[in-house]
């Protein structure tokens, strides 16, 4: 299927969607520029045989970082955790090919959550992500999915051809970035592959199926992701400048966004878990005298 720009609903690329449009989409543009899905035969496989376990170097670097078993326990119980998500696990299966896993020996046993995730070498669709903790694994995983989702929406870290239009000189504080500024298109990206981690826990949390890993997630993830969910979506929402899609594309983002932080907060006080404080540490002052008053 290929697929004119101006005939693309942007209004419904930002969140996944049940009719998996957004996917179609992001396809049909990869598409345009040369993908095609690579044959994996043969390969032990993750998320219901759709996406391929393969080895990959980009983690090499890592200190203490060493290709996983295949067999890893984490694998399973991270697939299980994304299933409470249909439309993100129908997404993942979608976009991902391959996901190269790794064991970071500091990281030690499960912990539930945590991990180190990364972009893989294989292009569009591949990640590499570490595999001790397997709500960290499942995090991970839509996590790298949706950065690769933005980017062949028009945003890459640095600049965009689409959605935003700000100077990538023109650089902002990030809500997952704190040893400097960020262009607007690496703020956006912050911000989606966050909130592709916020919906999945909640989703976790939503299905209720073990109540001592609900109570870790919504401590150590959702109290932590939220505020600075919230500080992002006031970044954009004041600084963002946006193109005709982008006109489209944010709003649907922000609102999400909204749900999610609504949410989230109900379940922080269902679990009386109190939301962990977040200051840029080079946020503009005016800025964080608004987040002090909003």
């Amino acid at each position: 299927m290929t697929v004119q720009c101006s005939q693309i609903d942007w209004s419904r690329g930002a969140e996944p969607q049940a009719d998996a449009y957004d996917s179609t989409i992001v396809l049909s543009l990869a598409a345009a520029q040369g993908y095609h899905r690579p044959a994996v035969a043969d390969a032990p496989v993750i998320l219901d045989g759709a996406v391929a376990l393969l080895p990959d170097r980009s983690f090499e670097h890592i200190g203490e970082c060493t290709i996983a078993p295949f067999q890893h326990p984490s694998i399973a119980l991270a697939e299980s955790a994304i299933k409470c998500w249909p439309d993100g696990f129908r997404q993942c299966q979608t976009l991902l090919h391959s996901i190269a896993i790794y064991d970071y020996a500091p990281f030690g046993s499960d912990q539930i959550v945590g991990s180190i995730c990364g972009a893989g070498s294989n292009g569009f669709g591949s990640i590499a992500v570490t595999v001790n903790n397997h709500i960290g694994l499942a995090e991970g995983i839509v996590h790298e999915m949706a950065h690769h989702k933005l980017r062949m929406l028009g945003v890459d870290f640095e600049d965009s051809i689409r959605l935003v239009k700000n100077d990538p000189t023109a650089l902002y504080p990030s809500p997952i970035r704190y040893d400097c500024l960020r262009p607007m298109s690496a703020v956006l990206h912050a911000q989606y592959s966050y909130t592709y981690i916020a919906q999945l826990d909640i989703m976790v949390v939503r299905g209720g199926i073990d109540r001592r890993r609900d109570q870790v997630i919504v401590e150590r993830s959702l109290a932590v992701i939220l505020p600075k969910l919230e500080f992002g979506r006031r970044i954009i929402a004041a600084e963002a400048i946006a193109d005709a899609a982008g006109n489209e594309f944010l709003p649907a983002l922000l609102n999400w966004v909204d749900r999610i932080i609504a949410e989230g907060y109900w379940l922080l006080g269902r679990f009386d878990v109190p939301p962990r404080t977040f200051n840029h540490p080079l946020t503009p002052r005016k800025e964080v005298k608004r987040a002090r008053t909003a």
